[in-house]
């Protein structure tokens, strides 16, 4: 799994129309979110464990945009997209939910 900081809208619409049924997560965060900071590193261990999977990590306060798109209310939130549709979105630390997910939906 690859882990990237998305720059712009630009971006996450060429790389959800490049990633075919690649499953893509976005995950929804803010610098000083507590509990995102708190989940960081399982994702990153979670990343390597899945090297076919993207991440793009998206401050909601440079995209406040992409996360009203995307109803996040609250952070962390992980919204699951394969082939440009939403299959799952949650908020919170559980970093278990996390990998179940990852492999229900890869």
């Amino acid at each position: 799994m690859v882990i990237l900081d998305l720059e712009s809208l630009d971006e996450l619409d060429s790389r959800l129309d490049k990633a075919g049924d690649k499953l893509i997560i976005l995950e929804f965060y803010a610098p000083w979110c507590g509990a995102c900071k708190m989940i960081e590193n399982k994702v990153k261990e979670i990343a390597l464990e899945f090297p076919d999977i993207l991440i793009l990590k998206i401050d909601v306060e440079e995209h406040e945009d992409i996360a009203q798109d995307y109803d996040v209310a609250g952070m962390p939130t992980f919204v699951f997209i394969k082939n440009k549709v939403i299959v799952n979105q949650f908020s919170g630390t559980k970093h278990e939910k996390l990998r179940e997910d990852i492999e229900k939906y890869k």
